[in-house]
C-alpha cells in the first residue's frame, strides 16, 4: 500500500538551516543561428533540440569541457530529448512516424528503443528505464523499456488516454483520462502495481515527491504529494483525497513557469 500526502509547494522549503546569500551566474550554452528549444540536463551534460540545419536535430553540451557536440542529425526531425547519466532519448520521425531513439554518450552509439506501429513520443528516462506515450493500440497508452535487458513492457493500457509520463527510480506518473478530466496516476515498477494520485495535469517526479498543475480552486496552481511505500490506507480514486499540509524534507525547491 502507499500513503500519499499532499502539500502545496510555494517556492523553496528550508530544512532549518539559515538562509544563505545566493548568487546566480548566467552563462550561454548555445547561441547558434537557428533556434534551440527545451533543454534537459543530467550531471555535466545539457541536451536540446536544434533548428540550425533546417530541421530539428539533437545537440549536447559538456559543462566540464565547454564543448558542444551533435547527438543526432538524422533525416526527419528529432525532438524533446531527455537524459539520465550517459543515455539520451528523444522522439524521432526518420521512419515517417514518431519513434523513440537513444544515444549512449560513453560509446557514441545510437540505437532504436521503440519503432512499433503507430506513434511513440514524449520519452522520459531514469537510470535504465525509458517511458513514453504510445498510440499503437489506437489511443495513447504508457509503455516502458529496460535498457539493461532490452525488454519492452506495457505500463498502462487502460481505456481512455494516458499522456506525458515522467519517471524517477521505480515510480512512473502520467496524466490519465479514464475518468473524464485529467487525473494523475502512478505505477510502481518494482511491484507492478498502479495507483491513483489526484486530479491534475503536467506531473513531474523526483524521488517520492510528485508535483503537478491543479485547477481545484478555479485557476491553475501547483500542488505536490509524497508517496510512502509501506503501511497506510488504501488510496481512493482521484479527486476524493483531502489536502493535508506537510513539509517535504530534502526537497531543495520546485520551479514552474508563471504567465504574466
Amino acid at each position: 500500500m502507499r500513503l500519499i500526502t499532499y502539500c502545496c509547494i510555494v517556492f523553496m522549503l528550508a530544512t532549518g538551516a539559515a538562509w544563505a546569500t545566493i548568487t546566480v551566474t548566467e552563462f550561454p550554452i548555445c547561441t547558434d543561428a537557428g533556434s534551440q528549444y527545451i533543454p534537459a540536463i543530467s550531471g555535466d551534460t545539457v541536451v536540446w533540440y536544434d533548428w540550425r540545419n533546417g530541421n530539428y536535430d539533437i545537440y549536447g553540451y559538456d559543462l566540464s569541457t565547454h564543448s558542444e557536440f551533435a547527438i543526432c542529425t538524422a533525416a526527419g526531425g528529432q525532438w524533446y530529448p531527455a537524459i539520465s547519466g550517459d543515455t539520451v532519448v528523444w522522439w524521432d520521425d526518420r521512419n515517417g512516424n514518431p519513434d523513440i531513439y537513444g544515444y549512449d554518450l560513453s560509446t557514441h552509439a545510437e540505437f532504436p528503443i521503440c519503432t512499433a506501429a503507430g506513434w511513440q513520443d514524449s520519452p522520459a528516462i531514469s537510470g535504465d528505464t525509458v517511458v513514453w506515450q504510445d498510440y499503437r493500440n489506437g489511443n495513447s497508452d504508457i509503455y516502458g523499456y529496460d535498457l539493461s535487458t532490452h525488454a519492452e513492457f506495457a505500463i498502462c493500457t487502460d481505456a481512455g488516454e494516458q499522456y506525458d509520463p515522467a519517471i524517477s527510480g521505480d515510480t512512473v506518473v502520467w496524466e490519465d483520462l479514464r475518468n473524464g478530466p485529467y487525473d494523475i496516476y502512478g505505477y510502481d515498477l518494482s511491484t507492478h502495481s498502479e495507483f491513483a494520485i489526484r486530479t491534475g495535469w503536467g506531473p513531474a517526479i523526483s524521488g517520492d515527491t510528485v508535483v503537478w498543475a491543479d485547477y481545484r480552486n478555479g485557476s491553475p496552481v501547483i500542488y505536490g504529494a509524497t508517496i510512502s511505500y509501506g503501511g497506510g490506507p488504501v488510496i481512493p480514486e482521484p479527486g476524493t483525497l483531502a489536502l493535508i499540509a506537510t513539509a517535504v524534507a530534502g526537497l531543495a525547491g520546485v520551479v514552474w513557469r508563471r504567465r504574466k
